[in-house]
């Protein structure tokens, strides 16, 4: 069991260096669940031309940066979805990462600002 290098190197960049190499491959498809979920929603918001749904996807990028193993997503991946699958629990989101939510919750948040003033995508 091991990870292709081009696994490795991108979780390896997003903070994800310290897992053991038999981590890696076990979380290899768990870590891809919360940016395949949130994608799907902020693309339904932004297909529905919803200020709410999209400012409330940019409150759920915001819960990553606050709390590490608390982001809404990772949550419900860790009480639910995980269990379905038998899958491992999420590790605590790194820093790189959460820095990606940072940057997401600012562009959310300017987009759902931007659709309540009525503009068009």
């Amino acid at each position: 069991m091991a990870t292709t290098g081009f696994t490795t190197a991108n979780l390896d960049s997003q903070g994800f260096g310290d897992l053991a190499e038999v981590a890696k491959y076990r979380l290899r498809w768990p870590l891809r669940f919360t940016p395949a979920v949130s994608t799907a929603l902020v693309a339904t918001g932004l297909a529905l031309r919803s200020p709410i749904w999209v400012g409330s996807m940019a409150f759920v990028a915001l819960s990553g940066v606050i709390v590490p193993s608390g982001m809404l997503v990772d949550v419900a991946y860790n009480r639910g979805f995980r269990h379905l699958f038998r899958s491992p629990p999420l590790p605590p989101t790194p820093k790189p990462r959460r820095f990606s939510y940072g940057l997401s919750c600012l562009l959310l948040a300017a987009s759902a600002l931007t659709l309540a003033r009525g503009s068009r995508c």
